[in-house]
Formats: structure tokens, sequence, C-alpha cells
């Protein structure tokens, strides 16, 4: 089994192999630890998150003017925009780590 730390480094490594360009569409920003490491790619990266507070951390953390936050509750209305690509998938803990082996 893996460790949480392990995991992480799994989960960067891949982000940083996909070198994601163009506009990339984050879920669940949360408080950015995954929007800091797609915004280095990313031309336009808007942040889709419910909470306000979450987004405050993460603009103060960043301060990157690619990054666009949006409030928002995605399992309120599943389809609120139209992107071109998703490159992500929510799944279970762990298990998107282990398919990027």
């Amino acid at each position: 089994m893996l460790s949480c730390r392990s995991e992480l480094d799994l989960v960067r490594e891949a982000l940083d192999a996909f070198a994601l360009r163009g506009e990339v569409l984050e879920l669940a920003g949360g408080t950015g630890l995954w929007t800091q490491q797609l915004a280095q790619s990313a031309d336009n990266l808007p942040v889709v998150d419910a909470s306000p507070e979450a987004q405050r951390i993460t603009r103060e953390r960043l301060q990157n003017p690619r990054v666009r936050y949006l409030e928002a509750d995605i399992s309120a209305n599943p389809r609120p925009w139209i992107w071109r690509t998703i490159r992500s998938a929510i799944v279970q803990r762990g298990q998107r780590v282990r398919a990027w082996k």
C-alpha cells in the first residue's frame, strides 16, 4: 500500500507529464493544492468550488492572472458549462493514482 506522500508524488509526476495546455477545468479546487501545479502549464484555468473561503485561500496562495474562480456547487448542476476537453475524473481515493502508474 502506498503512503499518502507517495500518492501525492505520483499525482504530481503525472500532472507534470500531462503538461495540460489551453483551457483546463478544475472541479472542486479546494484550497489549491493541485491548482498551483495545473496553473504552471494551463493557459487559462477556471477553478470551480462551492466554498468562498477555500477560493480566498487559493487566491492568496497563487495570485495568478490565468486562474479564474467560479463559485458553484458542482453536485447541484453537473453541466453548468461546456468544455472541449475534460481530462479528469472524480474517482475513489487512490484509484486515479494507481491508474497513472
